[in-house]
């Protein structure tokens, strides 16, 4: 191919990926409601927090054990985990479900505010399976909610947890 024909094909190459670029951009700010499954893994976002409350997996129950904020005050993008644990009891020794790594649902270090569901409480860990500091408060460092996880000193620093 000769470097004019070369440079012609490099020239519309671009311009088709430039004109592409903006629908994946708008594509990622129409999903900001996420909702995941912690039993399958499968994550699904929707443009609002109400199409993502109506959704849930077909054919299966499920219920939102806990719900992520991407800012303080339970406020902007979120994200909802559930599965099919209908209910979490109080040993924390023995935890309902386990999440090592939150990058998997595209949360890790965003979380600034969550609140959980049926009696859960959740543990957060700035490192993956667990690793390296965790959420102090409550009873074992598990809390039902957290408006404000800059007050704890843990703001955007959640990479797995616990649900208990």
């Amino acid at each position: 191919m000769s470097s004019a024909r070369w440079a012609g094909f490099a020239a519309a190459v671009g311009t088709a990926l430039a004109v592409l670029a903006p629908a994946t951009a708008s594509a990622a700010v129409s999903g900001d409601h996420c909702v995941g499954d912690l039993g399958t893994g499968v994550t699904k976002c929707f443009a609002t927090e109400a199409e993502a409350a109506a959704y849930h997996p077909a054919a299966k129950v499920w219920v939102e054990l806990v719900r992520l904020y991407d800012l303080p005050g339970y406020a902007g993008p979120s994200l909802r985990l559930g599965g099919d644990v209908t209910q979490c009891t109080p040993p924390t020794a023995d935890p309902e479900v386990a999440v090592p790594n939150l990058a998997a649902y595209h949360w890790d270090n965003r979380v600034s505010s969550f609140k959980a569901t049926r009696q859960c409480r959740v543990k957060l860990w700035d490192g993956y399976r667990y690793a390296g500091q965790s959420t102090e408060g409550g009873r074992d460092g598990y809390l039902d909610h957290s408006e404000n996880l800059a007050t704890i000193g843990f703001d955007n620093r959640a990479t797995s947890l616990k649900i208990s």
